[in-house]
């Protein structure tokens, strides 16, 4: 007895509309499932390389290699005993430390998006690169720094607003990320305005 071709896909549909799934919910499902780390993760396989999602236990946890937090798409490996570290070799985690192949494409890149989409004037932006403090990890297992509205570690040539109360004179160590290449729109997020009203450093409330 010979099979016909389309067999197999018309039982597939038939099953799903007895299920009373769709076929674009069963292909969302499917979609999910590929493309969510998790799924990977059985009884059989729980180390590895994985990518980071919203929904991985690990996601906003800091790593025990370079004590950066782990952000959406980060690409990590799961050892044997569950320690996840990342795979960038900019960050130095599970590889050793090394200058990220498309650094300087990067960097001109985010002097053009930057040009596009100035901050206003009285804002001004700085590098992590100039601000030593905000990218070095502390020593006596501290924290790194953090930023004030995402809560997502400071990593090296990324573009922040230092002293988001008197950013001209940069009062205090506190920062929030202002880097649209990377999808860090920390600023404009947290202040639409452009404006901080209470310190949120001090909690003291600002002249207007």
């Amino acid at each position: 007895m010979t099979t016909r071709p389309d067999a197999e896909p018309r039982r597939v549909v038939e099953e799903t509309a007895l299920s009373g799934t769709s076929e674009a919910e069963s292909f969302d499902e499917g979609m999910q499932a590929a493309f969510d780390p998790r799924a990977a993760m059985t009884a059989d396989k729980r180390a590895g390389h994985f990518v980071t999602t919203i929904a991985t236990p690990w996601h906003s946890r800091f790593c025990t290699g370079c004590g950066h937090t782990f952000r959406i798409d980060d690409r990590v490996v799961v050892d044997d005993a569950g320690d996840v570290r990342h795979l960038d070799p900019l960050l130095g985690c599970a590889h050793p430390a090394g200058a990220s192949p498309d650094l300087p494409e990067l960097a001109d890149f985010t002097a053009g998006m930057l040009d596009a989409w100035p901050a206003p004037d009285e804002v001004p932006l700085t590098s992590t690169d100039d601000v030593p403090f905000l990218a070095r990890r502390p020593p006596g297992g501290f924290e790194r720094m953090a930023c004030l509205f995402c809560g997502h570690t400071f990593r090296p040539a990324e573009t922040v607003v230092l002293c988001p109360c008197r950013p001209t004179e940069q009062l205090c160590r506190a920062a929030v990320h202002r880097d649209p290449v990377r999808g860090l729109v920390c600023w404009e997020s947290w202040r639409p305005g452009q404006r901080v009203k209470v310190c949120p450093v001090m909690l003291l409330r600002l002249d207007t």
